[in-house]
C-alpha cells in the first residue's frame, strides 16, 4: 500500500475567511504533521523574476505557519495536486473540491513524485483511496 493516511478538510461555514477549511474526517493513527483542527488553502501571489525557482501557485498554511506548497502538474486535471511537508520524506496527494480538500499521505515517498502522482491521475490508486476513506472517522469521533 502506497497511501498511509487520509484527511478531509471542509470549507468552514461560520468562518469570516473563505480560505479556511476545518478538519472533518481522518484516519487513525493520526498523522502527526497534519494534526490540525483547520488549515487555510489559498492562491499565493505570483512574482516573475529572472532565475526564480519553480514556485507553486497554491499553499496550505496552519496557525503555526506554512505547511505545504501545492502543485497542479497536470493542466488537464486542475483538481488533482501534490505537495510535501518540509522536513519529512512524505508526499501529499490532494483532491481539490469546491467544498473541501482531501489529502492522502504517502509516507517516505517524496522521491517518487512522478510515478505516484501519475498513478493518482490515472486512477490506479482508487482502490487504496477507497480503503482509506472507509477507515476514516469523523473528527468529533476521533477526538
Amino acid at each position: 500500500m502506497r497511501l498511509n493516511h487520509y484527511l478531509r478538510f471542509e470549507r468552514a461555514e461560520k468562518s469570516f475567511s473563505r480560505t479556511r477549511f476545518d478538519l472533518s474526517i481522518r484516519t487513525e493513527p493520526v498523522y502527526n504533521h497534519l494534526d490540525f483542527e483547520f488549515v487555510y488553502f489559498y492562491e499565493t501571489p505570483t512574482h516573475i523574476r529572472a532565475k526564480q525557482k519553480r514556485k507553486s501557485n497554491l499553499s496550505i498554511v496552519t496557525k503555526q505557519g506554512h505547511l505545504s506548497s501545492v502543485f497542479t502538474p497536470d493542466p488537464t486535471k486542475p483538481n488533482l495536486a501534490l505537495g510535501d511537508i518540509r522536513g519529512t520524506k512524505d508526499l501529499l496527494l490532494i483532491i481539490i473540491g469546491d467544498d473541501g480538500l482531501e489529502i492522502f499521505v504517502a509516507e517516505n515517498q517524496k522521491n517518487k513524485v512522478p510515478p505516484i502522482f501519475y498513478l493518482f491521475v490515472d486512477k490506479e490508486l482508487d482502490e487504496e483511496i477507497e480503503i482509506l476513506r472507509a477507515k476514516a472517522l469523523g473528527y468529533d469521533d476521533a477526538v
